[in-house]
Protein backbone atom coordinates (compact mmCIF):
# COMPACT_ATOMS: atom_id res chain seq x y z
CA UNK A 1 0.00 0.00 0.00
CA UNK A 2 1.63 3.29 -0.85
CA UNK A 3 2.13 6.11 1.35
CA UNK A 4 -0.24 8.81 -0.48
CA UNK A 5 -3.14 6.78 -0.91
CA UNK A 6 -5.70 9.90 -1.23
CA UNK A 7 -9.60 10.13 -1.12
CA UNK A 8 -11.83 13.29 -1.97
CA UNK A 9 -11.19 14.89 1.67
CA UNK A 10 -7.67 12.93 2.87
CA UNK A 11 -4.54 12.00 2.58
CA UNK A 12 -3.19 8.87 4.29
CA UNK A 13 0.53 9.42 4.89
CA UNK A 14 3.03 7.64 6.75
CA UNK A 15 2.65 9.02 10.49
CA UNK A 16 5.47 11.68 11.12
CA UNK A 17 7.23 12.80 14.54
CA UNK A 18 5.55 16.43 13.39
CA UNK A 19 1.73 14.44 13.94
CA UNK A 20 2.82 13.72 17.92
CA UNK A 21 0.08 16.24 19.14
CA UNK A 22 -2.30 15.47 16.93
CA UNK A 23 -1.85 11.76 17.82
CA UNK A 24 -1.46 12.75 21.60
CA UNK A 25 -4.91 14.13 21.21
CA UNK A 26 -6.25 11.27 19.51
CA UNK A 27 -4.89 8.41 22.02
CA UNK A 28 -5.19 10.30 25.14
CA UNK A 29 -8.88 10.99 24.51
CA UNK A 30 -11.57 8.26 26.86
CA UNK A 31 -13.49 8.19 24.72
CA UNK A 32 -11.64 7.26 21.27
CA UNK A 33 -9.53 4.62 23.22
CA UNK A 34 -12.86 3.13 25.24
CA UNK A 35 -13.21 0.67 23.01
CA UNK A 36 -9.17 0.12 21.58
CA UNK A 37 -7.54 -2.64 23.46
CA UNK A 38 -7.72 -2.49 27.18
CA UNK A 39 -9.07 0.98 26.70
CA UNK A 40 -6.92 2.63 28.79
CA UNK A 41 -5.37 5.89 27.13
CA UNK A 42 -1.94 6.68 25.80
CA UNK A 43 0.53 8.85 27.45
CA UNK A 44 2.92 10.73 25.09
CA UNK A 45 5.95 8.41 25.23
CA UNK A 46 3.42 5.76 23.97
CA UNK A 47 2.21 7.60 20.97
CA UNK A 48 5.91 8.46 19.90
CA UNK A 49 6.58 4.69 20.17
CA UNK A 50 3.45 3.96 17.97
CA UNK A 51 5.02 6.62 15.26
CA UNK A 52 8.12 4.98 15.04
CA UNK A 53 6.14 0.92 15.24
CA UNK A 54 3.88 2.32 12.39
CA UNK A 55 6.98 3.67 10.11
CA UNK A 56 8.87 0.21 10.78
CA UNK A 57 5.88 -1.78 10.15
CA UNK A 58 5.48 -0.14 6.76
CA UNK A 59 9.25 -0.92 5.55
CA UNK A 60 8.89 -4.78 6.84
CA UNK A 61 5.35 -5.45 5.37
CA UNK A 62 4.31 -2.45 3.23
CA UNK A 63 1.58 -1.64 4.76
CA UNK A 64 0.69 0.30 8.48
CA UNK A 65 -1.69 2.22 10.21
CA UNK A 66 -1.61 5.95 7.73
CA UNK A 67 -1.71 9.07 9.54
CA UNK A 68 -5.19 10.54 8.44
CA UNK A 69 -4.87 14.18 7.20
CA UNK A 70 -7.36 16.07 5.62
CA UNK A 71 -6.36 17.48 2.45
CA UNK A 72 -8.38 21.18 3.21
CA UNK A 73 -6.02 22.00 5.81
CA UNK A 74 -3.56 19.63 7.02
CA UNK A 75 -4.69 18.58 10.22
CA UNK A 76 -3.98 14.96 11.22
CA UNK A 77 -7.06 13.70 12.65
CA UNK A 78 -6.30 9.87 13.45
CA UNK A 79 -4.85 7.00 11.71
CA UNK A 80 -6.25 3.99 9.27
CA UNK A 81 -4.94 1.27 7.90
CA UNK A 82 -4.04 -2.21 8.49
CA UNK A 83 -1.86 -4.14 10.77
CA UNK A 84 -0.95 -7.78 12.50
CA UNK A 85 -3.95 -8.55 15.05
CA UNK A 86 -1.82 -10.27 18.15
CA UNK A 87 -4.28 -12.67 18.78
CA UNK A 88 -3.76 -14.63 15.45
CA UNK A 89 -1.45 -13.32 13.34
CA UNK A 90 -3.96 -12.04 10.86
CA UNK A 91 -4.12 -8.77 9.20
CA UNK A 92 -6.70 -6.43 10.49
CA UNK A 93 -8.12 -3.88 8.67
CA UNK A 94 -8.89 -0.66 11.40
CA UNK A 95 -9.72 3.45 12.78
CA UNK A 96 -8.90 5.25 15.27
CA UNK A 97 -10.46 9.33 14.90
CA UNK A 98 -10.43 11.83 17.61
CA UNK A 99 -13.79 12.66 18.87
CA UNK A 100 -14.72 15.93 17.64
CA UNK A 101 -14.31 14.51 14.02
CA UNK A 102 -16.77 11.55 14.71
CA UNK A 103 -19.93 11.43 12.68
CA UNK A 104 -18.44 12.85 9.34
CA UNK A 105 -17.68 10.19 7.75
CA UNK A 106 -13.83 10.13 7.44
CA UNK A 107 -13.15 6.73 8.98
CA UNK A 108 -15.39 5.06 6.28
CA UNK A 109 -14.02 7.38 3.76
CA UNK A 110 -10.19 6.06 4.88
CA UNK A 111 -11.23 2.33 5.27
CA UNK A 112 -12.74 2.19 1.93
CA UNK A 113 -9.54 3.86 -0.06
CA UNK A 114 -7.97 1.26 2.08
CA UNK A 115 -10.10 -1.44 0.72
CA UNK A 116 -9.88 -0.55 -2.40
CA UNK A 117 -6.11 -1.11 -2.78
CA UNK A 118 -5.43 -4.61 -4.45
CA UNK A 119 -4.84 -6.89 -1.72
CA UNK A 120 -2.83 -9.08 -3.80
CA UNK A 121 -0.49 -6.40 -4.31
CA UNK A 122 0.80 -6.64 -0.63
CA UNK A 123 0.32 -10.97 -0.61
CA UNK A 124 -2.41 -10.68 1.69
CA UNK A 125 -5.12 -13.38 1.28
CA UNK A 126 -7.64 -12.29 3.25
CA UNK A 127 -8.09 -9.43 5.68
CA UNK A 128 -10.33 -9.24 9.07
CA UNK A 129 -12.06 -6.83 11.44
CA UNK A 130 -12.45 -6.86 14.45
CA UNK A 131 -15.10 -4.45 16.46
CA UNK A 132 -15.74 -4.62 20.44
CA UNK A 133 -19.36 -5.67 20.65
CA UNK A 134 -20.29 -2.05 22.11
CA UNK A 135 -19.03 -0.08 19.26
CA UNK A 136 -21.75 0.30 17.40
CA UNK A 137 -20.09 3.67 15.34
CA UNK A 138 -17.82 0.88 14.32
CA UNK A 139 -19.92 -1.84 13.30
CA UNK A 140 -21.68 0.18 10.99
CA UNK A 141 -18.64 1.23 9.40
CA UNK A 142 -17.45 -2.74 9.34
CA UNK A 143 -20.80 -3.28 7.66
CA UNK A 144 -21.07 -0.56 5.29
CA UNK A 145 -17.04 -2.55 4.03
CA UNK A 146 -19.21 -5.77 4.02
CA UNK A 147 -17.38 -7.15 7.32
Amino acid sequence: MPPGLQTSRLRLRLPEERDLDAYAEVFGDDEVMRYIGSGATWDRDQVASMIQRQRECFSERGYTMFALERTVDGIVIGDCGLSIWAETGETEIGWRLGSRHWAQGYAGEAAAAVMAFPQGVLGLERIICVVQSANVRSWRIAEWLSF
